[in-house]
């Protein structure tokens, strides 16, 4: 009986895998399956072939991929739809995209200033501004 079954699923296991299916299913734990095999430009696809389906953590696991792949626009718009119903993690991830890869430390520090209040959000903030402070110019003098 085990043996019918397995043979049963394997078809349905390759819809799923190939984004052909309607059928309920865990994408989150296949996408890590593919990723404990080392194939993450797999798991990258089986991920945004499910998109709208996908639980809060399959959608941070597929910024953190899609970022890894070299998508960091991706990885943020991502990360923008989670931070909007106010998840702190993307709100995090963001907040250390702006400082250090989009280099934008007004937006840094607006998303620093969201995260829940805690010893690491005010080291953050306290970090942001004092970037803020040295990236503006110096003034000159000419005396």
């Amino acid at each position: 009986q085990d043996l019918l079954s397995l043979a049963a699923l394997l078809p349905v296991l390759a819809e799923v895998q190939a984004g052909r299916t309607r059928r309920p299913c865990n994408v989150g734990r296949m996408a890590r399956a593919w990723l404990r095999h080392g194939n993450a430009r797999r798991a990258l696809t089986l991920l945004e072939a499910h998109l709208p389906r996908l639980h809060i953590e399959d959608r941070l696991m597929l910024a953190s991929l899609r970022q890894r792949q070299g998508d960091s626009e991706g990885a943020r718009a991502v990360l923008e739809a989670l931070a909007a119903s106010g998840n702190h993690q993307a709100i995090e991830r963001l907040a250390k995209h702006h400082e250090h890869v989009s280099r934008d430390l007004g937006a840094a520090a607006d998303y620093a200033q969201r995260l829940p209040p805690s010893p690491e959000r005010e080291c953050r903030v306290q970090r942001v501004r004092r970037k803020q402070g040295l990236s503006r110019p110096l003034p000159l003098s000419f005396e």
